[in-house]
Order: structure tokens, then C-alpha cells, then sequence
């Protein structure tokens, strides 16, 4: 009976960590200043993405992005408006943080005051691009971090 009960234990507490395994989170990695690229897969520092929204793609729920120094100014997610942004995510609760600190981690936007080709006084419209922006303000972003970045020259 003792045995069967241990063995019973032992099952239990096997699935409970396989489960724990499973829904582990991800840690990404991004550093936009190294030399080449090729075979990157973001999942350590020596094989970083070179750009945030490309760790924050295949990011789920949970994960953690850490951020290398240097200026990330490439736009690559779409709004529902027109304007470009340069690191945004839709229903996931993502943990995005600076290795080195604010003053030497620096994700920078774009404004267009060029109003004949869809810019505006204010500088938003086609072509601007916001440093940053959590889609659909849902549950499922709730509770996302975003630490140690200076933002400069944004939309809004």
C-alpha cells in the first residue's frame, strides 16, 4: 500500500514538473550592435536578433526580452492608424528590459511634418513612427514591463 502510494506521489510530482517545463517561460536577447547576423535565433545574448520587434514576434505570454545597448530606430509593427511603431505587441503580457540602463538603451521614433505626403503639424500621420505601443489595451497585455529605455523623438 506504502508503495503504491509512493509510486502514485512520484507520478504526480513528475507531471506537475514536465507541466512546469512546458509552459516555462522564454528568455529572447537583442543587440543591435553586433557585426553579423546570420543564424541569429535571439535565444542568448552571442546569437542576438538585431532588432526588438523581432524577439517580440515569436515572444509569448510571460517571456522576458533583454535589450543590449545602443539606439533602435527601425519601424516594423503597423497600428490601426497609419503610423509605424517602433516596438509595440497585441495581447501578450511581455517583460521588456535594458541590460545596461536607460542612458546607453535608446529606442527612438520619427515624426513627418511633411503634410503633402501624409504628415501632419504635430508630426503624426503616414511615416511617423512611435517609439512604443501596447495594442488593443486588453487583459492580456496587463501587467507588461518595459524598464530601463529612453524614448526621444516619437509620434504619438
Amino acid at each position: 500500500e506504502a508503495e503504491k502510494m509512493n509510486k502514485k506521489l512520484l507520478a504526480t510530482f513528475t507531471a506537475a514538473f514536465a507541466a512546469l517545463i512546458v509552459n516555462a517561460a522564454n528568455t529572447w536577447y537583442v543587440d543591435c550592435q553586433m557585426a553579423d547576423y546570420t543564424g541569429h535565433d535571439g535565444k542568448s545574448s552571442e546569437k542576438a536578433f538585431k532588432t526588438i520587434m523581432e524577439a517580440v514576434t515569436p515572444a509569448a505570454s510571460g517571456d522576458t526580452i533583454w535589450v543590449h545597448p545602443g539606439t533602435y530606430n527601425s519601424g516594423t509593427g503597423t497600428c490601426v492608424r497609419p503610423e509605424l511603431v517602433g516596438v509595440g505587441w497585441n495581447n501578450k503580457k511581455l517583460f521588456l528590459r535594458s541590460t545596461d540602463g536607460a542612458e546607453k538603451t535608446i529606442i527612438e521614433g520619427h515624426k513627418n511634418f511633411d503634410i503633402e505626403n501624409g504628415g501632419s503639424a504635430e508630426g503624426n500621420g503616414v511615416g511617423a513612427m512611435r517609439c512604443f505601443s501596447v495594442y488593443n489595451n486588453t487583459t492580456a497585455t496587463y501587467g507588461s514591463v518595459l524598464q530601463g529605455f529612453t524614448f526621444k523623438g516619437g509620434a504619438t
